[in-house]
């Protein structure tokens, strides 16, 4: 293909993705109903010193969230391409960009890679999905441990036969998290598996299924942390905005209920926009299911719940998905021979 025509398609799709993606942020923000309800609630804590504290705090957390995941792409992609971390950074904007449009944010993958300039792009897709590994794992294991302490909140834990299904739902639990995490810290057995499923040219499988291999069990204990970081600090994020507005708890009920949010929530298949909704919904309901026993807790705070998980949205979704519009013009996907042959 000539240089010319590639150049013309690449800015034809980066145009098309800029446009998608400000087309489905607009209409999930200004055209939701429950936005008309939020947006005067918002307008009206705008007074309150405390309020623009706990929200300027949560957005600055913002850059510490995004850099954590940059820091992490780098680290895996160092393996094979030296990225810079300004550059890592730009690519998870952009990442987060093309993923917002795309089920369960799957294009975050592909709005990354095509940034790189040698390594192939399906190897690049590869190594982001250790990375996404490493952070759903974080989200299993801080939010099924959540989950233990939040059973005993909805049900008598202490009577029988209520205890023996509570002892063997935590055993097995545990046990399941201890394989998950054993798994993920061997992560070759994934391309062994692949290798043995996936008919065809093994040696062409093995060209790029094989970057699994280029990982041992420290640089994967280094991405699970680097992961638990990233989600010690959205789970900040959260706490400082329900703070924000009025939602007022013991520290040791947010560390519990905010992980069963999360676990929930990334359980539930989802379009990245209708988060918003789907958000405020989880968030609304298990807080209130949470707090049962606390006379009136659930209505009053039904719209700061809600505007929280909307504030947290957007400053983690839609704000740097805005943002990424000016580095999608940075991705190449579609590229001349010597670059697609990169390593």
């Amino acid at each position: 293909m000539k240089a010319k025509v590639r150049k013309s398609l690449n800015f034809l799709l980066q145009i098309v993705i800029i446009l998608v993606a400000y087309g489905f942020i607009y209409k999930q923000v200004i055209q939701k109903a429950d936005m008309a309800e939020i947006i005067p609630a918002m307008r009206e804590k705008l007074s309150e010193t405390t309020f623009l504290l706990y929200m300027g705090l949560a957005f600055l957390l913002m850059f510490v969230n995004l850099g954590i995941e940059a820091k992490k792409w780098k680290f895996l992609i160092g393996k094979f391409e030296e990225v810079p971390f300004l550059k890592a950074f730009k690519a998870v904007f952009s990442g987060i960009t093309v993923s917002v449009f795309t089920p369960n944010r799957v294009g975050e993958y592909f709005g990354r890679v095509f940034i790189l300039k040698h390594l192939h792009p399906f190897k690049g897709v590869l190594i982001t999905i250790i990375g996404s590994m490493g952070q759903l794992l974080a989200t299993i294991l801080i939010g099924s441990l959540g989950f233990l302490f939040f059973m005993p909140r909805i049900m008598d834990v202490f009577i029988y036969p209520n205890h023996l299904m509570y002892l063997g739902i935590a055993i097995a639990t545990l046990i399941i998290l201890a394989l998950l995490v054993l798994l993920f810290l061997n992560f070759s057995l994934v391309s062994l598996f692949l290798r043995r499923i996936i008919p065809g040219n093994k040696e062409k499988i093995d060209k790029y299924i094989g970057v699994f291999d280029s990982y041992n069990s420290s640089d994967l204990v280094n991405v699970l942390l680097l992961s638990i970081m990233r989600y010690a600090v959205f789970s900040t994020q959260f706490i400082l905005l329900l703070l924000a507005f009025g939602i007022n708890m013991p520290l040791m009920h947010y560390l519990i209920v905010i992980p069963v949010i999360f676990l929930v929530m990334t359980i539930i298949p989802t379009i990245a926009l209708s988060e918003l909704g789907i958000r405020g919904s989880v968030s609304f309901y298990l807080i209130g299911l949470y707090w049962t026993d606390t006379p009136g807790m659930y209505d009053l705070s039904s719209l700061g719940i809600v505007a929280a998980s909307t504030a947290l949205w957007l400053i983690n979704l839609a704000i740097p998905a805005v943002t990424g519009t000016f580095f999608v013009f940075n991705l190449r996907f579609i590229r001349g021979k010597t670059n697609n042959s990169g390593s």
